[in-house]
């Protein structure tokens, strides 16, 4: 997935500690993630750049696992609130 390190770092702490430490990450152009699922990822990446979560009940849990991760606190509240809405 194609981004900016500039708006990862906006977006997560968890970009932003990766790319401004003395990691191998902030002297590579490329970051490998293999525990996220890709389209849940790129999911994110897009909601980085435009504001907007698609949330589904196909990618809710994964994109709340990923959130998690990346202290993401408004996508954590907007998946709890998804996954409370879906309960019967």
């Amino acid at each position: 997935i194609t981004c900016h390190k500039i708006v990862l770092c906006a977006f997560s702490s968890y970009f932003r500690a990766m790319f401004s430490s003395n990691l191998t990450e902030s002297q590579t152009n490329r970051v490998y993630l293999p525990e996220f699922d890709y389209n849940s990822f790129l999911n994110l990446i897009d909601y980085a750049y435009t504001g907007r979560l698609e949330l589904n009940v196909n990618n809710v849990q994964n994109i709340f696992v990923m959130a998690s991760m990346l202290d993401l606190e408004n996508v954590l509240t907007a998946c709890s609130d998804f996954m409370e809405f879906q309960l019967d």
